[in-house]
């Protein structure tokens, strides 16, 4: 799944090998999530208790979508969701370590 908040951080991402992956991620996405005010109104929530905007956008997303967890390599993020897990819906992981998990 991709998002329209992936769209808007690949437009601020400079040209690179960077942007280069994350373009080709979203390629192989089957569902993309349009922000709506519900998703707005829980990513505001997500903000109160410390998640970034971006991050909060990025949660909200992926309980709206029913994803059964959300990837990244963002330890801050990783680091609040595990301390609010009861509150978000879905698992945040770390790719590779959901990898092992799941292999």
């Amino acid at each position: 799944m991709t998002s329209e908040i992936i769209d808007v951080e690949l437009r601020r991402t400079p040209e690179g090998i960077r942007k280069d992956q994350m373009w080709l991620w979203t390629t192989l996405a089957i569902a993309k999530m349009n922000i709506t005010e519900q998703i707005q109104s829980h990513s505001s929530e997500l903000a109160k208790i410390g998640f970034k905007e971006y991050d909060a956008l990025h949660i909200a997303c992926a309980k709206a979508g029913c994803a059964d967890v959300l990837l990244t390599t963002d330890d801050r993020m990783l680091r609040l969701a595990a301390r609010h897990g009861n509150l978000l819906h879905g698992r945040v992981e770390n790719p590779l370590q959901w990898l092992v998990e799941v292999t």
